[in-house]
């Protein structure tokens, strides 16, 4: 069983695909049938077979309507992506795709979706949008051509959405799975049966009679009746789309974003420590004086963020907070959420809850502890506090990763991370990485090794771990131009081929001498030419290529001239 979330730009064919491979429309409001727009929430599903089932959840494409959409898919496990082929990527379509990798979904499937507008090109118009997507890192996204008019592609997205179901690992209990609690999405009553609210049961389980405390006013309800996918059960596991019939609740008093729990076992809080990542296309950070909405399954509300030593959370920065809010939920350890600025009405964070209720922070400046707990800390290193567990745990984090990475760099660290290097024994810094003291980065030299051995063709940029590339490109180890990356060693080693041409056409060479000489195609001649304008080697004149200033240097040294 999966549950799975459509996403994408409004009028891709959401709602048409999912009724193509489930048969029942989403689109249950009048007003979504009359502007062919999906407005709210749709639900629906479609057998496997052996009691198992594929949950869909079918969410807004509209930019006004984003918070609807996070409380659709926050409960999901894989993200269906509905991409119109003509159209293709469209900003609604990033964001979402933004808010799936904040909330940690793994698998994404990518409904290249209305082929059937597409009489020609089919394959180089897929080629181009999963191009757009490895470029933004999402090159591991099954692709499937669809169409919900003539149906092509419907069952083989059946088959990849069917296979994504089997491979997921129900996750064994733990201390709060074993607890009953549901984001409520909908509330409505039914004639002749009442109160029914809907949601997913996130933790679980789930069984008529059930006493349910709602969380925001302390109301206690009975559940009367349980029904999954149209039929009445009497008990229900977590991860599955269900509908309660309410005893002792009054509709009025019940909204969407409510939280059932049992009571006694969760511990409602206004207070709680997270850590929390700014998107890099942010435009600003997160700090004490923004206007924030915490968003949590169907959840939304203001919030106060409290980063942990920091004036702001810069974009791109990954730090820990507390984070507090108006009303009380129910939270517990490896919830994700996001955060939306109410101002700009954008997507500019996403997090996970590490502690509920700290009685003091992980780590602060020494001004911001006794702000927050009325007295000094008991240590410090510089201005800086830290707790003894979160000191152990950032230092066995920075042993772990450089005995799997061999180095780091010094800007993928926080300002408390670079703070612990200086209690750790045999580490060195040198200018923008840390090693251990004696040790070399074997992937670094490894991938020196790979870049060089491709000489004259270089290696796709994308293809290499972009972490390491960038550190040797800021060290002017290699050289990226048009897609490709060179090792700078072995344009300075081409001396000898451009003088060569240089002699042969006084008055400059071409792409195409340099591409019948080094006998390569121009799809690798034109970047390694610009890679050689980028090192100086040569200087682009027009459409032809003249000796640059460094041309004469590495020749001069190569004959041993000073």
């Amino acid at each position: 069983m999966a549950i799975i979330a459509t996403a994408g730009h409004v009028d891709h064919g959401k709602s048409s695909l999912v009724a193509a491979l489930t048969g029942t429309d989403p689109d249950r409001l009048p007003d979504e049938k009359r502007r062919g727009m999906t407005l709210d929430l749709g639900f629906a599903f479609r057998s496997m077979g052996d009691s198992q089932s594929l949950e869909f959840v079918d969410v807004p494409g509209h930019e006004d309507l984003v918070r609807t959409m996070i409380g659709g898919v926050w409960s999901a496990n894989v993200l269906l992506l509905v991409v119109d082929v003509v159209e293709g990527v469209m900003p609604q379509t990033l964001e979402h795709l933004l808010i799936a990798e904040l909330l940690g979904i793994q698998e994404i499937v990518v409904a290249l979706n209305k082929i059937d507008l597409l009489h020609f090109g089919r394959l180089s118009k897929e080629g181009e949008l999963r191009d757009v997507f490895a470029s933004l890192g999402w090159a591991r996204c099954t692709f499937v051509r669809t169409s919900a008019i003539t149906g092509e592609g419907v069952a083989e997205l059946v088959t990849v959405l069917e296979r994504l179901a089997s491979l997921r690992v129900v996750p064994t209990k733990d201390g709060y799975q074993s607890r009953s609690r549901l984001f409520v999405d909908r509330v409505f009553v039914r004639l002749g049966v009442g109160t029914v609210v809907t949601g997913t049961l996130t933790d679980g389980p789930l069984y008529a009679g059930l006493e349910l405390c709602v969380i925001r006013d302390r109301q206690k309800v009975r559940v009367r009746e349980i029904q999954h996918q149209g039929k009445s059960v009497s008990s229900l596991g977590p991860g599955h789309r269900c509908a309660i019939n309410l005893t002792s609740a009054d509709t009025l008093d019940l909204r969407r974003g409510d939280e059932l729990v049992i009571e006694q076992d969760w511990w409602p809080t206004k207070a709680f420590g997270v850590e929390i990542k700014v998107t890099p296309e942010a435009q600003g950070g997160i700090g004490f004086r923004g206007s924030n909405l915490f968003c949590i399954a169907t959840n939304s509300t203001s919030c106060r963020v409290l980063p942990d030593g920091l004036a702001e959370i810069a974009p791109g920065m990954t730090a820990r907070a507390t984070i507090e809010i108006e009303e009380p939920l129910a939270l517990k350890p490896g919830d994700r959420f996001i955060l939306r600025d109410s101002g700009r009405n954008a997507t500019v964070a996403g997090g996970i809850v590490r502690i509920i209720d700290p009685p003091e922070p992980p780590w602060c400046t020494v001004q911001e502890y006794l702000r927050r707990v009325g007295r000094n800390p008991p240590s410090a290193i510089g201005d800086v506090f830290i707790s003894t567990t979160e000191l152990a745990q950032i230092q066995t984090k920075i042993g772990s990763l450089l005995d799997s990475e061999g180095s780091l760099g010094l800007a993928s660290l926080s300002q408390i991370d670079r703070a612990v290097l200086g209690t750790m024994s045999n580490i060195t810094t040198e200018q923008d990485e840390v090693r251990r003291t004696g040790e070399k980065n074997s992937k670094e030299s490894a991938l020196l090794l790979y870049v060089r051995s491709a000489g004259a063709t270089g290696v796709p940029s994308a293809s290499i771990d972009r972490s390491i590339a960038r550190r040797l490109v800021n060290r002017g180890a290699f050289v990226e131009c048009g897609g490709l990356t060179f090792e700078r060693e072995f344009l300075y080693g081409l001396s000898p081929v451009i003088i060569e041409l240089l002699d042969l056409h006084s008055d400059g060479f071409s792409v195409s001498h340099l591409r019948e000489r080094l006998e390569i195609t121009r799809k690798f001649a034109v970047p390694l030419a610009e890679a050689l304008d980028h090192v100086r080697m040569t200087r682009r004149v027009a459409d032809f290529r003249v000796a640059g200033v460094m041309l004469n240097l590495t020749s001069r040294l190569e004959r041993g001239i000073d």
